[in-house]
């Protein structure tokens, strides 16, 4: 069982431990003539044995745990986290979205040994222009274009 169960397990014993002597001392308290006669102790308060069984038996069962459990944690825990995904990017956010060219790549093949490309009804090879988007790369399944510095990627069959 994970530590933090174990330990909401031993709160929770002694919270109950807490409240029974607590409930104990203020049940004694009132004038004279109400008091009963003290009662002899006898024992726990029922449950209180199943409570301490159960965290002796979580104990022991922590104890045998897996031997190479903690050095698999502690190399999960030295693994690079990436990115963090509370930070904002102020700078990022500030940039506009590129918008997409008014293009649509509608098929890619070869002709004499060289890919070329369908775009809106225009056959293209690499190197060519189109509304003066340069065609950068063709590749399977997608074709790669540049204007004013920006580069663009239309994907087969996406509008």
């Amino acid at each position: 069982m994970k530590k933090g169960t174990i330990e909401a397990i031993v709160t929770a014993a002694l919270v109950i431990v807490l409240v029974v002597v607590v409930l104990a001392k203020l049940g004694g308290k009132g004038n004279a003539a109400n008091r009963k006669a003290p009662e002899e102790p006898t024992g726990p308060p029922p449950g209180a044995k199943k409570v301490l069984a159960r965290i002796n038996d979580l104990k022991s069962k922590a104890a045998r745990a897996d031997p190479t459990r903690k050095e698999r944690q502690r190399q999960r825990a030295s693994l690079p986290w990436g990115r963090d995904p509370f930070f904002v990017n102020e700078h990022a956010s500030a940039e506009k979205p590129v918008p997409k060219p008014p293009l649509v790549c509608k098929g890619i093949s070869s002709l004499d040994g060289e890919p070329v490309v369908l775009i809106n009804a225009a056959v293209l090879r690499e190197g060519e222009t189109i509304k003066g988007y340069l065609v950068k790369q063709i590749a399977e399944d997608r074709v790669v274009l540049a204007k004013g510095g920006q580069t663009y990627v239309l994907i087969v069959g996406e509008e």
